[in-house]
């Protein structure tokens, strides 16, 4: 009975993976985008008239006086390029030279671009099947940039961590539970609880048609180093105690917080504030209970009886040096924390491409090549529609904003009148399908909105700063608009920066509020709560402060550190607290609790380690910041929180005994 029920919780979702597939993955940038931000709406403004559009850019070597094999080359790009139906506009180098008057600058020193606009909702089977189409009409010798491309780079990229991360993880976990219980089958038996986890976490996601996306990819090897702590905690209790039963009453209830703590931690990512964040802590929050309610449900049932265990199973003294050493090292991790208010925070989108890859390797040659590859999208809402007087305003404000430092180029609707005169004088207008004013992707067919795209070489907090530099530059301009907008998706990432400051303070305040409370209703001491807060507070003070003094700036996949670890070390507060109540010892408690503790931190640390050597840089920044805070919570958590609780346990006593106060919790079971 006991393998059918097992069997049938493995099919369900198995079945449902067989008959519809494997989550999907996405490399949308907006997923990276803050919930609500000023950035956010002028960029909805801007799609609402122009689409949602990206650019992709073919660079192709060219030299001075190209020779006929080299043209006929480019015409036959532009050509196979112009067959491809979701291209909606398309600037070809020959334009320039044919002397005509280039909107955009399409010629440097050995080089030549197209510029694409491929405009529409495409999902991301789509935007990868334009992009192999691209592929296959490019010079072979050419190289690719652009929003467009970046976005098919990523979610390929993030495909194969996805496709890396979860199996290396439940490797490495599984070996740390081999060396730890001596036991194949006892291993095996621990990762069911994980396993099936995930299957059902797999399912859901498919059936609801959710893709993982930049951040939400951490989800399965975290869901993964979780569930198997989970399992990990109620084996150990089971292999550890004479009376399992006894032993396991007490575990439930302290597993049970300690996955409402958790949960708790991911819960607050929510105030972070952007859409991805949103995805990833709804998924672990999800994936957490479901996985602490597999583990009570099948781990009891499995290792159902005591074994003899491993002699790493067993209760044991910590040396007596580590108790020095860790309030040494809490004064240092106090120390760091003082270094918090120096951080800087920045979100860099070409932070999500693997490190040293080809891909990642041709967009920085790209924007070497040609400087300002990062485009700003100026939008006029005009009171009335586009005529030639109104050009002078436009080409004397693009004249100043070409002057500002990290400007490489401006174009707009004079631009294009201009290469429209000089394609009317020989009679090309219609064959270049040109509006006065530009193509549909500058200036819309009723002419009231028009824009200006600025070519800029700065991103992150540069590019923040030069919009606000823009921002002052049209206020000096009297260019009769209902509404100006400045936007482009590399804006609004790179606002998140801002956003996220405040949002993890937010973040890190919720997960502390709530799991302090829960620390009060269990001790009933403010100063039991408080001082059982301390192992949680000062790991992530001290990997904060450590960024801020090494002057590395905080991304998006490190703000997820503060609320996550912080729900996770709590646990194990939980649980020594837990053990203290139904031992009344606190020594005991310790010596019950190290190799519980060991265990699972080394199954959360180890088995969480593979992202470490992720080359995508903010996966790598999570998780060598989560394990950190993890191993120093653990470590604090026997050796700190024991040490200060034994010195408030004895000044409660000893005024018990004066009769001024009344016993602790531990004193109190010791009573009854």
């Amino acid at each position: 009975m006991k393998r059918l029920y097992l069997i049938a919780l493995f099919i369900i979702p198995l079945g449902v993976l067989g008959l519809l597939g494997i989550p999907r993955m996405s490399g949308d940038t907006r997923a990276l985008f803050p919930r609500q931000a000023a950035e956010l709406e002028d960029l909805d403004f801007v799609e609402s008239h122009f689409g949602r559009d990206f650019v992709d850019v073919i660079i192709v070597p060219l030299s001075e006086s190209p020779t006929e094999e080299e043209l006929e080359a480019l015409r036959d790009t532009e050509e196979s390029l112009r067959e491809i139906s979701e291209i909606s506009n398309l600037i070809s180098p020959l334009q320039a030279m044919n002397k005509a008057p280039s909107p955009i600058r399409l010629r440097t020193d050995g080089w030549a671009r197209f510029i694409l606009q491929i405009s529409g909702d495409l999902s991301d089977r789509s935007r990868r099947e334009v992009s192999r189409r691209i592929d296959e009409v490019r010079p072979a010798d050419s190289i690719r940039s652009g929003s467009f491309y970046a976005s098919d780079v990523a979610t390929r990229t993030l495909e194969r961590e996805s496709a890396k991360n979860a199996p290396l993880c439940l490797a490495f976990i599984g070996a740390i539970l081999l060396w730890t219980t001596r036991s194949f089958f006892l291993t095996l038996n621990i990762l069911v609880a994980p396993m099936l986890t995930l299957c059902w976490m797999a399912a859901a996601l498919v059936v609801l048609q959710i893709p993982l996306g930049a951040i939400s990819q951490l989800s399965p090897p975290l869901t993964i180093a979780i569930v198997t702590s989970y399992a990990c905690y109620l084996a150990s209790r089971i292999l550890c105690s004479s009376n399992p039963k006894r032993a396991l009453d007490g575990a439930y209830s302290s597993l049970a917080l300690a996955t409402g703590t958790t949960v708790g931690g991911f819960v607050s990512l929510l105030l972070l504030g952007s859409s991805g964040v949103d995805e990833f802590a709804m998924i672990m929050a999800a994936s957490s209970t479901l996985g602490a309610i597999f583990s009570i449900l099948i781990i009891p049932r499995l290792i159902s009886t005591p074994a003899t265990p491993s002699r790493l199973l067993k209760a044991r003294k910590l040396p007596s040096w580590l108790t020095p050493l860790a309030l040494a090292l809490s004064v240092a991790l106090l120390a760091l924390g003082t270094r918090i208010p120096q951080i800087r925070v920045d979100t860099v989108p070409l932070d999500f491409f693997a490190e040293g890859s080809r891909e990642r390797t041709e967009i920085e040659h790209a924007m070497q090549v040609f400087p300002g590859s990062h485009v700003l999208s100026v939008a006029f809402a005009l009171d009335q529609p586009l005529d030639i007087e109104a050009l002078d305003g436009f080409r004397t404000l693009a004249s100043e904003l070409h002057a500002l430092p990290g400007v490489v180029g401006v174009t707009g609707p004079h631009a294009f009148y201009e290469l429209w005169q000089y394609l009317e004088k020989r009679e090309l207008t219609a064959e270049a399908m040109l509006s006065p004013f530009g193509p549909p992707s500058i200036t819309t067919e009723d002419q009231r909105v028009t824009r200006l795209l600025i070519d800029t070489d700065g991103e992150g907090q540069a590019l923040i700063r030069l919009a606000d530099q823009i921002g002052s530059a049209l206020a000096k301009h009297d260019i009769r608009a209902q509404r100006v907008a400045i936007s482009s998706h590399e804006l609004v990432i790179s606002a998140q920066s801002s956003h996220l400051t405040l949002g993890l303070l937010e973040s890190i305040a919720f997960a502390l509020g709530l799991v302090w409370i829960l620390l009060l209703l269990i001790s009933r001491s403010l100063s039991a709560s408080l001082i059982a807060t301390l192992p949680s507070i000062l790991p992530i003070a001290g990997v904060m402060g450590a960024l801020a003094l090494a002057g590395r700036e905080i991304n998006l996949g490190a703000a997820l550190v503060a609320g996550t670890s912080l729900g996770m070390i709590s646990d194990y507060t939980f649980h020594l607290l837990f053990v203290w109540k139904r031992t009344g010892d606190l020594r005991r408690s310790v010596e019950e609790s190290v190799a519980p503790f060991l265990i699972t931190g080394a199954t959360l640390v180890i088995g969480f380690s593979p992202t470490i050597l992720s080359p995508v840089h903010p996966v790598r920044s999570f998780g060598i910041l989560l394990g950190s805070a993890l191993a120093l919570g653990i470590l604090l958590n026997l050796t700190l929180l024991p040490t200060l609780l034994g010195r408030l346990q004895r000044d409660r006593n000893d005024r018990a005994r004066a009769g001024t106060v009344t016993p602790t919790l531990a004193s109190e079971d010791r009573a009854g």
